[in-house]
């Protein structure tokens, strides 16, 4: 555990960097304030910034859904909510984690913004030939709203791109 006076140190010489426009050393010095308990969260989202300035964004979005994990452990869905979105500005055609918003959204109640996550996320899946994941994200849009029409045919689509012609005439019959 580091000292609050060495912490103080550290922090001021990082903030010098990121005047010097010395991102990635300040980027190593905020790593050395990271010591695995809540004050992370803080540390975690300037160095996810940090990394956006420079251009790093796979990095600033890994650093944004470990803050998003730790908000969801917590229970503050609102703030995990809100992480997420920043990073999926940033990776919009991510598969990693795109699933998790529209996860999160559903979990609280927000069905519009749910679904319209859960269509992104499928075209995602769709785009990397991962037809059977797609599916199964259609069939949580189906559970959600049996009525849509257009998810029943994009569905039967899927089934039929995957040889399911029975489950695929099985939708269109619905």
């Amino acid at each position: 555990m580091i000292e609050n006076k060495d912490r103080e140190k550290i922090e001021s010489l990082a903030k010098k960097h990121v005047k010097r426009g010395k991102i990635n050393d300040a980027i190593a010095e905020y790593r050395k304030l990271l010591s695995g308990d809540e004050q992370d969260i803080s540390i975690r989202a300037i160095i996810g910034d940090l990394f956006v300035k420079s251009g790093q964004k796979d990095k600033a979005v890994n650093e944004f859904h470990k803050i998003a994990d730790f908000y969801e452990k917590r229970g503050l869905f609102s703030k995990a909510i809100a992480i997420l979105k920043k990073a999926n500005r940033l990776d919009p055609d991510s598969i990693k984690f795109s699933g998790k918003l529209a996860d999160l959204y559903q979990d609280q109640g927000f069905a519009s913004e749910a679904k319209s996550e859960y269509l992104k996320f499928t075209e995602n899946l769709k785009k990397e030939n991962k037809t059977k994941e797609a599916i199964q994200v259609y069939r949580k849009l189906l559970d959600m709203i049996p009525q849509d029409m257009d998810i029943r045919i994009d569905l039967a689509e899927l089934y039929k791109k995957e040889g399911q012609i029975e489950q695929a005439a099985d939708e269109l019959n619905n």
